[in-house]
C-alpha cells in the first residue's frame, strides 16, 4: 500500500513547489528586480565562429616562452643574522628570453633575494633579508620571471630547497 502512495506523494510535492521553500510564482510573472540592463555591453552581429584547433595551437606556440631554470637545491649561511652573505647558485642561461630574480621563502617570509639576472648571468651568493634561526629549514625557492623589454612580471616557478644556517 505504501508503494502505491509514494508516486502520489512525489507528484503532489512537485506540483506544490516542494523542496524550494515556498510557492512557485505563477507562469508569466517575474520578480520586480529583473530588468534589461542597457549598459551591460554590446552584442556582436552574426553567429559565433570559433578558432580552429590549428589556429589555437599556432597562437599558443607564438606565445610560448621557453625558460630553463638552473639553481642549487641547497643554500647555506654561516649565521642567521639579517645581512649575512650565504652560498646559493642561480643562473639565467643565455638562451632564456626573460629576466629572473630568485627568492628564498620559509613559509610566508621572504628571507633572501638574488640580484636581477639577465640572460647569461648568474649569482653564487645571496644576502639574508631577515633573521633566520640556526638549523636546517625546508624552504621554497621562487624564480620570478620578467619580460626583457618592459621588465613586467610574467610568472614564477617554485622549487623545494634546503636552507642551512650555522649557529
Amino acid at each position: 500500500m505504501l508503494l502505491l502512495l509514494l508516486p502520489l506523494l512525489v507528484w503532489q510535492g512537485l506540483r506544490s513547489g516542494g523542496g524550494r521553500g515556498g510557492e512557485r510564482p505563477p507562469t508569466g510573472s517575474r520578480p520586480d528586480s529583473v530588468a534589461i540592463d542597457p549598459d551591460a555591453g554590446e552584442a556582436l552581429e552574426g553567429a559565433y565562429v570559433g578558432k580552429s584547433r590549428e589556429e589555437i595551437l599556432a597562437e599558443l606556440e607564438r606565445r610560448q616562452l621557453l625558460v630553463t631554470d638552473t639553481l642549487s637545491s641547497h643554500a647555506s649561511f654561516p649565521s642567521g643574522e639579517a645581512g649575512t652573505l650565504g652560498e646559493w647558485m642561480v643562473e639565467n642561461i643565455p638562451d632564456n628570453e626573460v629576466i629572473q630574480q630568485a627568492e628564498i621563502r620559509i613559509g610566508e617570509r621572504c628571507v633572501a633575494r638574488s640580484a636581477v639576472l639577465q640572460p647569461g648571468q648568474h649569482v653564487s651568493q645571496v644576502r639574508l633579508l631577515e633573521d633566520v634561526p640556526a638549523g636546517t629549514h625546508e624552504a621554497v625557492a621562487y624564480l620570478n620571471y620578467f619580460t626583457k623589454d618592459t621588465q613586467e612580471y610574467i610568472s614564477k616557478a617554485g622549487f623545494d630547497i634546503h636552507l642551512t644556517v650555522g649557529g
